[in-house]
């Protein structure tokens, strides 16, 4: 039982791959609406696999981009600079924009990380 098995699809000759090609489209022209019944019923047993997956998120409820108060968010902000420079960490802009945005301070829009910029000058 040591010895190999040989792969009998790379020693097929070119004549023979193409006869067993000639033969396969040939039943399948001969056996389509076979085929195609027997699809139809794989179909209708699994319907799951028909299925696209969608994946649902929930919209955060914000209010309008304009009328958020900086002035109650930079304490926040203050906070979580406090937080990284007590670990010895000096936070990029985007890694503070991240970390202010998963505790839902702020939007992950541009407009958001632009503002952000300006005020942490």
């Amino acid at each position: 039982m040591s010895e190999k098995k040989r792969d009998r699809s790379s020693e097929q000759t070119p004549e023979a791959k193409a006869k067993k090609k000639e033969y396969d489209r040939q039943y399948r022209l001969k056996n389509k609406q076979k085929i195609n019944q027997r699809v139809q019923n794989w179909k209708h047993e699994n319907p799951q696999r028909n299925r696209v997956h969608t994946i649902k998120y929930n919209r955060k409820k914000f209010g309008p981009r304009n009328t958020r108060d900086w002035n109650q968010i930079m304490p926040k902000i203050k906070e979580t600079l406090d937080s990284f420079t007590s670990q010895g960490i000096k936070p990029t802009l985007r890694a503070l924009h991240y970390r202010l945005f998963s505790f839902e301070v702020i939007h992950n829009t541009i407009f958001d990380y632009q503002k952000l910029s300006q005020k942490t000058r």
